[in-house]
């Protein structure tokens, strides 16, 4: 049995986002019949969740910050398969361990550090990465690891938003600016009334009493919510910062407005307004905090705008974020990508695809171990066939390359386009060639002469029995992106980033 050990730190005054991470991450990977074990400064909330939902797993306390030293001596003991590290702190930042796997989640910049695997779960993230870091890399809305508390919600909207709106206000454990008392009274104060919940420090649970006055019967004040998701799946919308929770608020269709509290959230706040998943609040403390809580107050009593929101957000976050890890994990431990992607190593060419390719084509395409590993593993006749060549060569969503070897085809590799960014590959080597080791000099050459800006993702579909594309795609970096349908077939992708 495989065992991942989580290092994060989290409490309910310093913040419970990495820990939630690691949490969504230990519940994929037990599902999968592995072992968990957290190591880390856990506060009581923290060990009291953990706890509850993984009762088996190992605990190991550690001091914040955590030494190499101390991390290191618990890795030799336990000998892990996958060490994942989800945390800031800087002293980690050149470790790598001996002999597990080494996972990292960062934020940006923050958190960076090297690694087998790299997890930045932020929207766009892809636009943004460095192609100079070292291993494989899960980015985007693609790798955010949902909860399964947030999976199992399925907000609904409410057909009439008829005062008072239901309203949960959470900025995170640390809240560094304290800003919640104001905007509680701001809140409770408002016009319409508001049945408001307000999850804090405990510290500041004064503060925010005396801000809401009288009004402080329509308040529930809290420390800490074991389930977080659900509490939100009662309100009609949730105030909260541009952390790691909006990403299970989207995931489970939650309508949010945003602000930026901290360095470390402005990349995915600008991201979220981007992608029109959340009511902008602003990056505090420059905006008018108060004006843009009125304004979202206002704009909450139009059940369209909330619909429209929460909609985007569901399309953005498909709640298999640690599935993928979790999966790319198992894949790396089996096989570790060919990082031999150098010029020299791939003597092809490649060139579109011309009508007179025609006759070799339908060669190849009928070939009984070609069909056996297509999708459509039928044999075609010459006119379909060259009426769908004639399609292919015409289509902007199409490219087909034929890889060349001193002027002689050798292989053709087909691109279509899934979506504005992710382009599908099917590779063909020539029948008479194959054996030679050239599927993955193809392969190499028909990345790099796709036709499409970066950066682009790159997919290939391929059926469960057919171990050597597996373990092609597999040595080329590409990672497991959606499970096995009802046919056996699953797919891989992974990213062309632009240069940098």
């Amino acid at each position: 049995m495989k065992q991942a050990l989580f290092h994060c730190n989290a409490g309910v005054d310093t913040g419970m986002g990495h820990f939630m991470r690691c949490l969504a991450l230990a519940e994929e990977a037990l599902r999968r019949g592995w072992r968990a074990a957290f190591a880390g400064s856990l506060g009581e909330a923290a060990q009291a969740v953990l706890a509850e939902l993984i009762p088996d797993a190992e605990l190991h306390l550690l001091p914040s910050p955590t030494s190499v030293r101390e991390l290191s001596s618990l890795v030799d003991g336990m000998r892990p398969d996958v060490v994942h590290v989800d945390s800031y702190e800087t002293r980690l930042e050149g470790w790598l361990p001996r002999g597990p796997l080494m996972s990292n989640a960062q934020d940006g910049r923050f958190g960076q550090r090297s690694a087998d695997l790299h997890i930045d779960a932020n929207l766009f993230a892809e636009e943004r990465w460095d192609t100079g870091n070292d291993g494989s890399a899960l980015v985007g809305a693609a790798a955010m690891q949902i909860r399964d508390q947030a999976r199992r919600i399925d907000h609904r909207v409410r057909e009439s938003l008829i005062p008072p709106l239901r309203i949960l206000l959470v900025l995170g454990g640390t809240d560094p600016q304290g800003l919640t008392p104001r905007l509680a009274a701001s809140l409770a104060n408002a016009d319409p009334p508001i049945e408001l919940t307000v999850i804090c420090r405990g510290e500041m649970h004064e503060a925010v009493l005396a801000g809401c006055g009288s009004t402080a019967s329509q308040l529930t004040l809290l420390s800490f919510a074991k389930d977080l998701p659900g509490l939100a799946d009662e309100q009609d919308l949730v105030i909260t910062a541009a952390g790691t929770s909006i990403w299970d608020f989207a995931a489970g269709g939650v309508p949010m407005a945003i602000a930026c509290v901290a360095d470390n959230q402005i990349e995915s706040y600008r991201s979220s307004i981007r992608a029109g998943i959340a009511i902008p609040l602003g990056m505090v403390p420059g905006d008018d905090l108060d004006s843009a809580i009125g304004a979202a107050i206002f704009r909450s009593t139009d059940r369209s705008r909330l619909a429209t929101i929460a909609h985007r957000a569901r399309i953005l976050v498909d709640g298999l974020g640690a599935w993928r890890i979790i999966a790319a994990w198992e894949q790396l431990l089996e096989s570790r990508p060919d990082r031999r992607t150098s010029a020299t190593a791939d003597p092809l060419t490649a060139r579109p695809a011309r009508s007179e390719d025609a006759d070799t084509l339908f060669r190849w395409r009928n070939d009984p171990t070609t069909r056996s590993a297509s999708r459509n593993g039928g044999e075609i006749d010459w006119s379909s066939h060259v009426a769908w060549l004639e399609r292919v060569i015409a289509s902007p969503d199409r490219q087909l390359l034929i890889a060349e070897r001193d002027g002689r085809a050798v292989g053709t590799a087909r691109w279509d386009r899934l979506d504005a960014s992710a382009w599908e590959v099917s590779i063909t080597v020539a029948p008479e060639l194959r054996g030679q080791g050239l599927a993955g000099s193809v392969l190499r050459t028909a990345e790099t002469r796709l036709d499409a800006p970066d950066p682009a993702l790159l997919v290939a579909t391929i059926h469960d029995d057919n171990l050597p594309s597996r373990s092609l795609f597999a040595r080329a970096g590409y990672l497991p992106h959606q499970p096995s349908n009802e046919l056996g077939f699953g797919s891989y992708a992974k990213w062309r980033f632009a240069a940098r």
